[in-house]
């Protein structure tokens, strides 16, 4: 069950069309990316992945607006 301000972030960013990143809500990926090599586990929404750096611009300039203000992101490299 994807809360309702996360769906309309992962639609509005599936809607532009310069993001050419992927978006992942798998359960197995979800699972994997859901450490941090301590004990702690937060299992994510969703994961993305980014191809470009125009996708990184994309995300912070999707993530920057008002509306949005209370989604969080991790990176994990």
């Amino acid at each position: 069950n994807i809360p309702y301000l996360y769906r309309q972030f992962f639609e509005c960013l599936s809607e532009c069309e310069n993001f050419l990143g992927e978006i992942d809500f798998s359960y197995s990926t979800r699972i994997i990316f859901s450490t941090d090599n301590s004990i702690y586990q937060k299992l994510p929404i969703a994961v993305l992945y980014p191809k470009s750096e125009e996708d990184i611009i994309i995300l912070s300039n999707l993530l920057s607006k008002q509306e949005f203000n209370e989604i969080f992101c991790t990176s994990r490299g």
